[in-house]
């Protein structure tokens, strides 16, 4: 489908080996390039599963995956790590920002890693991402000293300064009360839209997954719902 970004075929992980645990059970979805798209379960119903599977950060057991026309599970680690570099931006529950940094040295951390000296155009544009999250005063700061708000800024920018064309959410807003949880998702809508960056968010708030363009529900292992809002 030249539309979609993502797309599964018969996905399917089993964990363990004498104790077998069937997380995904065959999962057919594909995800349309520029939208904004939650998934939704309950804890152990294989929702993260399938996030960590999108972003080959896990291999599945049978099936495969393609991310914008390439199949997964033909790459080596090498390419594999470039695709994740490159066109997949990940935002956590828990940032993982590194304290002993800055907010600006974080974002620019994981660029770094295939672009070891940072070009003058990547720095503006960092600068720029921050100063829309309303956080560049705050750049030099060391990142124990920003709330836990501030820090999930900190986490969206670092996402998105690869310029990704995906970007993975696991429970960006768990972690906030309800100010902050709508601060952050109007940010990622925002994103969504000024750079047509797919959102994949997995999420346990009913309030985000209501305001997303597609709720896909993982139950057991399978998808039991998917709902796609008309215009």
């Amino acid at each position: 489908m030249v539309d979609s970004v993502v797309n599964t075929f018969a996905l399917e992980k089993i964990y363990g080996t004498s104790i077998k645990t069937h997380a995904l059970k065959g999962i057919d979805i594909n995800i349309k390039k520029g939208t904004f798209n939650a998934i939704i379960g309950q804890s152990g119903s294989g929702k993260s599963t399938l996030l960590n599977m999108i972003g080959a950060l896990d291999k599945p057991t049978k099936g495969y995956i393609e991310i914008d026309g390439e199949r997964t599970d033909k790459m080596n680690a090498k390419q594999l790590a470039e695709l994740r570099n490159k066109k997949i931006g990940f935002i956590f529950q828990f940032h993982y920002l590194l304290p002993e940094f800055s907010a600006i040295e974080n974002i620019l951390i994981p660029h770094r890693i295939s672009n070891p000296k940072v070009s003058g155009e990547t720095h503006q544009f960092a600068l720029e991402l921050l100063d829309a999250v309303n956080l560049k005063n705050e750049m030099n700061k060391n990142i124990t000293k920003l709330s836990g708000g501030q820090q999930q800024r900190v986490a969206i920018v670092r996402a998105l300064l690869n310029k990704p064309s995906i970007i993975l959410a696991d429970e960006p807003t768990g972690n906030l009360d309800s100010e902050n949880t709508e601060i952050i998702y109007k940010l990622m809508r925002r994103f969504n839209k000024k750079f047509g960056i797919t959102f994949i968010i997995v999420t346990h708030d009913r309030n985000v997954a209501q305001m997303t363009d597609r709720i896909i529900e993982i139950k057991d292992g399978l998808v039991n719902m998917d709902m796609e809002k008309t215009a």
